[in-house]
């Protein structure tokens, strides 16, 4: 791409066809467009219009839908959104309320029936994961990180391609982030790198 403005959080479909991602345009607010790949010439096309500001759009495993981070410009409410891409129905299903400086991440398990993303509700001290049931509907969000007595902060995150692991970016101070595999099932970690690190993606 070469629009001005800043275009952030590339995510191509499954398929391979399709490219969605934020774009801030100069002077405007931040939305998700969609830029046919094997179609180059044509225009991305403008998937939201509103002023809150999105981030991590992430595609669905059948290509019909996407789910993003939506918070507004106070930080008065987070939201993660589901929005299908041909219908431009959106959903809110969940909320993702966070310090006014950071995105809520997101990830999708690749079965497609779990999204994770980072959040804190009433009953916690600081943001973690938290895991949401996509196979039932109105599911609630069930906290997969520390709440008590944590010496970590949970941050970026990825599933393992067999489901049964989490690969987990931990903060256990300003600039010391370390790299954990986490087992879902019994939430035993693993250590796999060792340092001050400042560790993205």
């Amino acid at each position: 791409t070469s629009d001005p403005g800043r275009e952030l959080y590339p995510n191509v479909s499954p398929q391979g066809n399709l490219l969605a991602y934020v774009w801030r345009k100069m002077d405007s607010d931040t939305n998700i467009y969609l830029k046919d790949l094997s179609q180059p010439d044509l225009q991305p096309k403008q998937l939201t219009f509103n002023e809150d500001r999105k981030a991590s759009p992430l595609w669905s495993k059948n290509s019909q839908s996407l789910y993003f981070s939506s918070r507004d410009r106070d930080n008065t409410y987070c939201h993660i959104v589901r929005l299908n891409i041909i219908t431009t129905e959106k959903k809110i299903l969940a909320n993702c309320s966070i310090s006014v400086r950071a995105y809520a991440e997101v990830a999708l398990s690749h079965d497609g029936n779990t999204l994770a993303f980072t959040g804190k509700d009433k009953n916690t001290t600081h943001p973690g994961i938290y895991f949401l049931d996509l196979t039932l509907d109105n599911a609630t969000p069930t906290r997969f990180s520390c709440n008590e007595n944590c010496k970590y902060q949970d941050r970026n995150f990825a599933f393992s391609p067999d489901d049964k692991s989490l690969a987990v970016t931990r903060r256990m101070e300003k600039l010391v982030e370390n790299i954990f595999v986490v087992n879902i099932a019994d939430k035993t970690s693993r250590q796999l790198t060792f340092g001050p690190s400042d560790i993205k993606g």
